[in-house]
């Protein structure tokens, strides 16, 4: 998660710093939320399943307390209350994000050391470290598309990947 930067990096201005700090800010508020009531609330993941004729879809819901005093989803994550978080969804959700966030550092590296990561010794930079990532990203996209109602309106995010990989970019 991107904090603030401080010091020599916020000196920098460089646009790596501003671009990898933007494009995780949706992103850390929302993973932020949860991991804040599952710390200092003692929320707790509930497991669900919603299931209709030959279709289901799992999911989980954070554990709060509603204004009634009854044990449910938390209203601060799931607005409404009788929602929750498919896990399809939220899988791709998350490895796209955590890709993003890689893409972004990945680049602010690049910005502030002014030249690209190094190659590994073996000389092909994503031989051995890039299948098991792609081999994830593979088994999510082929997840079925079905959320929650709720759901619906929330972006869903798709995973492609390209074969072959593109070459690895080196700055001069």
């Amino acid at each position: 998660m991107c904090p603030q930067p401080s010091g020599w990096l916020q000196s920098t201005k460089k646009f790596g710093v501003a671009h990898a700090c933007r494009r995780d800010t949706a992103y850390r508020d929302r993973v932020g939320r949860i991991v804040n009531l599952i710390k200092h609330r003692a929320g707790r993941f509930r497991p669900v399943f919603m299931h209709w004729n030959e279709m289901g879809v799992p999911g989980y819901f954070i554990e709060g307390v509603l204004g009634d005093g009854v044990v449910g989803p938390d209203p601060r994550i799931h607005p409404g209350g009788n929602t929750a978080i498919s896990l399809f969804r939220d899988a791709r959700y998350h490895f796209v994000h955590m890709y993003l966030v890689g893409s972004a550092l990945q680049r602010l590296i690049t910005d502030v050391m002014g030249t690209s990561p190094v190659e590994p010794p073996s000389g092909n930079p994503r031989a051995e470290p890039e299948f098991p990532i792609r081999e994830v990203g593979r088994r999510l996209s082929l997840l079925p598309r079905i959320v929650f109602p709720d759901e619906l309106h929330l972006p869903d995010p798709m995973i492609r990947l390209r074969t072959p990989l593109p070459p690895v970019r080196k700055t001069p």
